[in-house]
């Protein structure tokens, strides 16, 4: 009996569905950032990443804790990879990398193929929106948009909590260059 080759599925076609639990994507991590631990502040938490797609869709990443070892050295902006035998859930919150309507999250299962053939999409990296759309609040603002401007001054440094762990937010006041 041969094995049936599992085919790439599209970012946009992931969903949890009973009878595929198993994907494989061929992405680009287009950025990557570490979240504190809401228990020991000061300690990494997680690393979340956003991947995109040969079709220019995105979708959000999380690793977290123990897992961290396992799979940051495989792993970089603007690298491309293979990723299998994730868990899908859905994408909630306030500050959400993707409109993407679930969230990829790795797990010990999870298998990651570096260094694959490049993803021609580098133009598609950044999720930009013109200064219109920002000032007008046409775009959905729990989710992460790119803006290219000048930084004219700083405003108010705003406290807030996250995840329990005290933060601040640096507020500023941008410029259209365009």
């Amino acid at each position: 009996m041969s094995k049936m080759k599992l085919a790439f599925t599209p970012v946009a076609q992931l969903k949890p569905d009973s009878e595929n639990e198993i994907w494989k994507i061929k992405v680009r991590v287009v950025r990557m950032w570490r979240f504190q631990n809401g228990v020991k502040p000061g300690d990494v938490g997680g690393i979340d990443l956003i991947l995109l797609d040969d079709k220019g869709d995105r979708i959000q990443a999380c690793i977290r804790g123990k897992l961290i070892s396992k799979f940051e050295d495989d792993l970089g902006e603007g690298k491309c990879c293979i990723l299998m035998n994730f868990k899908l859930s859905p994408n909630l919150g306030n500050y959400r990398g993707t409109p993407h309507s679930f969230k990829i999250f790795f797990t010990w299962s999870t298998h990651v193929k570096k260094n694959c053939e490049k993803i021609p999409n580098d133009s598609l990296r950044f999720n930009c929106i013109s200064f219109d759309d920002l000032l007008s609040q046409k775009h959905d603002e729990k989710v992460f948009v790119d803006v290219i401007g000048e930084i004219v001054g700083p405003c108010d440094l705003k406290e807030i909590t996250v995840r329990n762990v005290p933060c601040k937010i640096l507020n500023l006041q941008l410029k259209d260059s365009g």
